[in-house]
């Protein structure tokens, strides 16, 4: 778990747990093997400041060389869009994760192995959680939502979208009725028609 020993072509995985004493980032190649390992201080949106946590994902971004061909981040302290809104932690977060450069053919490859996995080992892939965060401007949140969903139909994988009521899901407001309208652009998106 020393240097980073990867080949340019060796397909890694940047894996981010944030939380409010410490944060967590590990690198893996596709068999799980872990690489790289590096701890740091808070990365909670709630308890940790926006300079603290653009030096965190800073200092990541810097530790762990090249772009990785996946990432997962999970974030605590932002359920609601009122986190979310476009404060500089956010804004720094989204452009750590667009400087990865993550677009439909990328997002389509990455799934592939996933649905190759599940091929090979004659089991079911479901795509437990995916989202994009409100405070991304309308085509881009919209666009990665389609790219995903899409990808998963074309290999036959189930999928689920973040949440109802948080920010990275449909967005909409847990204190609002029952029947609260959805938004027909996300839905679109979701391939799920024109809702209402």
């Amino acid at each position: 778990m020393g240097g980073d020993a990867r080949q340019n072509t060796e397909p890694v995985s940047l894996g981010i747990e944030g939380g409010g004493t410490r944060a967590i980032a590990l690198l893996a190649d596709a068999r799980g093997q872990i690489l790289k390992r590096l701890e740091l201080g808070p990365l909670n949106l709630k308890v940790a400041s926006d300079g603290q946590i653009l030096a965190t994902l800073r200092r990541i971004r810097s530790a762990f060389g090249p772009p990785p061909s996946a990432l997962g981040l999970c974030l605590a302290g932002c359920r609601t869009a009122a986190d979310s809104a476009a404060d500089g932690a956010t804004r720094g977060l989204i452009n750590f994760v667009c400087s990865m450069r993550w677009d439909a053919a990328r997002v389509g490859a990455r799934i592939e192995q996933a649905a190759a996995w599940g091929r090979d080992h004659h089991a079911a892939v479901l795509l437990g959680e995916f989202g994009a965060s409100r405070a991304l401007n309308a085509p881009a949140r919209l666009a990665w939502l389609e790219a995903v969903r899409l990808a998963c139909a074309q290999r036959g994988i189930g999928w689920a979208l973040w949440g109802y009521d948080d920010v990275m899901g449909f967005g909409i407001d847990p204190h609002t009725p029952a029947r609260a309208a959805m938004d027909r652009a996300t839905l679109s998106a979701l391939g799920l028609g024109s809702g209402g």
